[in-house]
């Protein structure tokens, strides 16, 4: 139960940072541009495995670059 509630803590987390990061930046950095956008980012972010010196080519393999960071940790 502790683990779940740990899983879902973090998954809550993640989502409301990214909102966050979303109304934030989607006016001032052109790469943000949608929420998936603003996941990956925040996912690349918290995760520390960087940005920029790899970039995922579509909105797809952004959101499966982003799931596969986070099954990482």
């Amino acid at each position: 139960e502790e683990t779940l509630q740990a899983v879902l803590n973090i998954v809550v987390f993640v989502f409301v940072l990214t909102a966050v990061v979303y109304v934030v930046e989607q006016h001032r950095n052109p790469k943000i541009q949608t929420y998936v956008d603003a996941l990956y980012f925040t996912v690349t972010t918290l995760t520390t495995t960087g940005f920029g010196d790899i970039t995922l080519g579509s909105k797809t393999t952004a959101s499966n670059g982003a799931a596969a960071m986070a099954v990482r940790v």
